[in-house]
């Protein structure tokens, strides 16, 4: 990633600027895509890569619309930004037209712009 990270997993949804990440815990991390900078396939994996035809639902999917899904929820989330590789912790309390806001255990509240989301991982606890 594009934070110098690593997450292993499997893939569960592409979107036109999302990539839907099952991590090998049970979390579900979404990713932008632009923040993903490789994909290293396991040995024995399959050798070809990129050989599907992008349809409607790739085009209809993205981030902000998976975010939408999720927030009635008040899921607990670790949201990392651009620039920074410390992740925001606390639940997902809200979305807006261009960003989120994440409600923090101390009771402070961290307003982010969704242009610089990295990843939302949804978690345990905060």
């Amino acid at each position: 990633m594009t934070t110098g990270m690593r997450r292993s997993g499997r893939i569960e949804a592409l979107g036109r600027d999302l990539v839907a990440l099952r991590l090998v815990s049970g979390d579900l991390c979404l990713l932008r895509r632009e923040a993903v900078t490789s994909i290293r396939l396991p040995p024995g994996g399959p050798d070809h890569v990129g050989d599907r035809p992008v349809d409607d639902v790739v085009d209809r999917l993205d981030l902000r619309s998976a975010l939408d899904r999720l927030v009635a929820e008040l899921p607990a989330v670790h949201v990392t930004v651009d620039g920074s590789p410390d992740p925001v912790a606390g639940t997902f309390s809200r979305l807006g037209v261009d960003l989120l806001m994440v409600s923090c255990a101390d009771g402070s509240s961290v307003h982010v712009p969704l242009v610089a989301v990295v990843e939302v991982r949804l978690a345990d606890g905060p």
